[in-house]
């Protein structure tokens, strides 16, 4: 997806006055010894994400102050006090309404701040059936662990 994105963001930025050279480089060089994007190479880099759990916390909380670099993954260094503040209201959220207001509140502060360029959206299928798994354990991209299905 990358591939094909590429021309478009290159056009688009240029578009705008900016004087674009792209290097493609291999992902394994793009980590430090931490496991982070090595920031101090580049000024944008197109990466991706999915969720590992059906809940809108599991993606925003990337974004919240506390998951700053080295702690977590905002890698960006998006910080917002109101959105750290609905973060934690929905996760104190004892009944579903609270908890999905919350949720919409914070997903408003962060479209309003665009602390990132939205490029594309891959939709993945993630589903297994609960009378024949005990425990679906997920992998981090949002994927079932075939490997370490628990099944009854």
């Amino acid at each position: 997806m990358t591939t094909l994105l590429t021309p478009a963001i290159i056009s688009n930025l240029q578009d705008v006055g900016f004087d674009v050279k792209t290097v493609t480089v291999e992902q394994a060089l793009q980590y430090t010894d931490q496991g982070y994007f090595d920031t101090s190479k580049w000024n944008i880099a197109v990466g991706g994400w999915s969720a590992v759990i059906p809940d809108g916390t599991a993606m925003l909380a990337l974004w919240q102050t506390a998951n700053l670099r080295p702690a977590g993954l905002n890698m960006g260094g998006y910080s917002n006090p109101q959105f750290d503040a609905k973060m934690k209201d929905a996760a104190a959220a004892l009944d579903d309404a609270t908890h999905d207001k919350a949720i919409k509140d914070a997903q408003v502060i962060l479209k309003n701040d665009a602390p990132w360029l939205w490029v594309f959206q891959q939709q993945n299928v993630v589903a297994y059936n609960p009378a024949k798994v005990a425990a679906a354990p997920f992998r981090l991209q949002g994927n079932l662990d075939l490997l370490n299905l628990a099944l009854k």
